[in-house]
This record gives C-alpha cells, structure tokens and sequence, in this order.
C-alpha cells in the first residue's frame, strides 16, 4: 500500500527546469525578495536568479532547509523533518529526478510490508492482514459514493465501518494501518479533515510510489542554494507595499525590492507573525482559516541491539485512537541501524511535545517489553522533535481543513499585488508534500519573470 493509498483505502520535465543554468536570460531584470529558505524559498531564488533577478533571501533560521532538517549526531542521517519523495514518477514532480541526479540516496518504501499487533498483542498473521485489508477496502470503496456535505473523515471511517462489527484482527488493521496511517499522511486527528475534499482525489492516488531518503535530505536544499544569497537569523516582520517599491521590515532593519515571496509555513501566516500594510484581501484571509495546519512528530528510538525480528518496513500497535500512537517506521530495513520512528499526529503529537525524553524513554521501553516478552530490550538514545513548539514553522504540514476546497488553495496561492506566496500548502493536488514546496517556487519565479515580457 503507497502512502497515497492510505486515502486510496477509502476507495480512493525538463532537465532546463530542474536546473537552470545560473547564466541564461537577460541580467538586472529587478530585485526579489524572499521570505523563507525551504525548498520552495530556494527553488524561486534559484530560478529567478537564472533569468536574470536579483535575488535577497531572508531565513528566519540559523540554517537553510526550513521544515527539511537532516541531524547527523548520531553518526547517520535521522530527519527531523520531511524524509519521504512522495509521489516519486508523478509528472509534475521533479525530486525523484533531481535525486537521482544528484546521488541522493533513495530507496522505495511498501506501506504493505507491515507487522499488525492487535490489542493484545497477538501478531495478525499474514492471511489475516491480506482478508482484513481486502475486506475492509470493499466497504470503504462502497460507502465513499455516499460522502458529502463536508462530513470529516472519522465520521465517513466510523460510519462505513462500525467498529464493533469487526473481528479483533480487523479491528487491528483499522485502528492501525488505516487509521493511523490516514491520520499520519494528513498530519492531524481525521475529525478536522474533510472527506469531501479527500475522496475527490482517490482516482489520483495511489498510482506512485514513495521513496525514504536516507543519504539526507538536506542535500536538496544545499543543491538548490549554492549560488544564493541566504541571510540567516533575519525575521521578516511586516511587509509594506504603500511605496514604489516592496518594503520588508526584518529585525535587522528594512530591506527594499521591486517585488516579494512570501514561502514561510502556513502556521506562521495563521499566527499573524507577520504584518501587511495594506492588510490582506478577504479571499486570502478566508484561505488562511479554511487550510488545515496539521501537528506531526517524530520519536527516534535507538536501541542497543535490534530484537523485533523480521524487517519488515513497518510495525504497526493498536492503540488508543486519539491521544496514543503506535505507527513505527523500521529504519533498519533502511541503515541495518537498530532504530523505530514513532510518527504521532494530530493530538498524539501535542501530547508527545509535552513530555521529556526521559518520560518517553521509560513509556517506550515498558512499552516494547509488554509486546516482546522475554526480549532483552534496552533504549540507547531517544530524539524527539517538537514542530508545534517551532516559532518559523508552529507545526508540520498542511491539510484540507473541514469546508476547504481546491479553490482555497488556489486563492492561498494567488499575487496580492507585488507580494506572492508560494510553499507547500499553495497547491491543492500536492499540498503536505515537499514537492508542492518546489512546484510553487518554480511557478511564482515564473510568474514574476513573465512580467517582464508584457
């Protein structure tokens, strides 16, 4: 199962363009500047820079990368923030292509290779997981033709499946990797989702893989950066469009250019962190609201030596639905290192925030001694990341928010005058993705060129 198949179970080019050559097009066609260094900051500066602006980036961060932060201190690459090329072949996503390019260790990922445990901790045997999938797929596939009215996605999951119709090994596979494995690929509790908007993408899902990087993905970010001017620690403050020129207002004084991206997160805009003068228009206001924001984390649990047995890509607990996780990424099937990647989402991951590593630490390893009996289990070292507590970013990725459509991505997406938007949530198809992030940066850097044409 992809991880666009995730949502699927509810029934659901040119080289030119990834790299531009730093040389082409007319010089000194003006001045731009951008607000954020992630990959959709990086790729409108790259582009632009190409055709032939002057190109300012502003970085919040005392690194590039924005919500991709690759941390070495382990001795390997663990990545605190994005880890997956999802979507990896779509036609209009370029990074499968950049990373095989460029060397960036990549390698496919099968949401169907998976370790359930049910309540009790009994294994579901391989028979068991193949009926309950197909089993409860048909349901869902049956009762998606009857969404609408905007209904979230927990009412459209308990209304087609009522959970105490299930035996306890669908009941497993439901609680585990569908519902969990919804909530994670959103990035928030699936009451705040909107079914509406999900089920209308099932045809479109599913149809590509998903590949982990595991050579770091900060290595987009340097690639797409090499040539660019970056200045770290600066914090855009207010954007003033009242004079000929843009004026950003940052805490190292007022920067100036004919026009400005705005690329920081969606939870930045919703904080009011930064100001307009003039104030935004309604329709971009309205988007703001409508988008969902989601809360993601990540557990890392290194242990002292592997016991889990077969490497499967993912194990995978039934758990309590709401303020627990128990959805693991193996990432020995990656790095043959003995570490699990805990994925909370939604009110799990707030919860998570909250509590120290030690806490965690004792919780996990009580935890793991209770569903592998006998097995000499001790956790060497744990990292949590706390995006809900990140002050450039105030969470993980965004999500279709119940009454959203695709018109509010596109109105988030829209020019107000000579300030543009461009990151992950500003594309409706591909939003939560790092490849929206480098589709918008290409769209608004073309954008901006193409008034030079006029």
């Amino acid at each position: 199962m992809q991880r666009d198949e995730f949502i699927k179970i509810l029934g659901l080019g040119a080289a030119s363009v990834l790299f531009p050559s730093i040389s082409s097009g007319k010089q000194n066609k003006g001045k731009v500047i951008i607000i954020g260094a992630g990959l959709a900051g990086l790729t409108a500066g790259k582009h632009l820079q190409s055709y032939g602006w002057e190109v300012e980036i502003l970085e919040a961060r005392d690194r590039i990368g924005g919500r991709i932060h690759t941390n070495r201190d382990w001795g390997f690459p663990i990545e605190l923030g994005a880890n997956w090329i999802h979507e990896g072949g779509h036609p209009e996503n370029p990074l499968l292509k950049m990373a095989e390019q460029n060397g960036v260790q990549h390698q496919a990922t099968h949401y169907s290779s998976a370790n359930v445990y049910k309540h009790n901790g009994d294994k579901v045997s391989a028979l068991g997981l193949a009926l309950g999938y197909y089993r409860l797929d048909k349901r869902l596939q049956h009762s998606a033709k009857a969404a609408g009215s905007h209904a979230s996605l927990a009412h459209f999951l308990k209304a087609s499946i009522p959970y105490s119709e299930l035996s306890p090994a669908q009941a497993a596979i439901f609680k585990g990797p569908i519902w969990e494995g919804i909530r994670t690929s959103i990035g928030e509790d699936l009451e705040q989702a909107d079914a509406d908007f999900y089920l209308n993408q099932m045809l479109e899902n599913g149809k590509y893989k998903d590949y982990l990087v595991t050579s770091g993905y900060d290595h987009f970010a340097e690639q797409q950066a090499a040539t660019l001017q970056v200045k770290k620690h600066h914090i855009a403050q207010a954007i003033d469009t009242r004079q000929r020129r843009v004026a950003v207002h940052s805490n190292h004084g007022v920067h100036e250019a004919d026009y400005a991206i705005v690329t920081v997160p969606l939870g930045v805009l919703k904080s009011g962190a930064i100001a307009f003068n003039p104030g935004l228009s309604v329709a971009k206001r309205r988007a703001i609201e409508q988008i969902g924001y989601g809360s993601f984390n990540k557990v890392f649990l290194q242990f002292e030596k592997k016991f889990w047995g077969q490497d499967k890509h993912f194990y995978v607990f039934e758990r309590a639905l709401q303020k627990e996780h128990g959805l693991f990424v193996n990432l020995h099937k990656y790095t043959g290192k003995p570490v699990l990647v805990g994925l909370p989402s939604g009110e799990a991951a707030r919860v998570v925030e909250q509590k120290s590593e030690a806490e965690l630490k004792a919780e996990w390893t009580s935890f793991f001694r209770t569903y592998f009996p006998g097995k000499d289990i001790e956790i060497a070292r744990l990292r949590l990341t706390r995006w809900g507590a990140d002050n450039f970013s105030k969470g993980a990725y965004s999500f279709a928010g119940r009454g959203a459509n695709k018109a509010s991505f596109e109105a988030l997406s829209m020019p107000e005058g000579r300030i543009h938007f461009a990151g992950e949530a500003t594309n409706a198809r591909h939003h939560g993705n790092v490849h929206s992030a480098v589709i918008s940066g290409i769209r608004e850097a073309d954008r901006i060129n193409s008034y030079t044409a006029r």
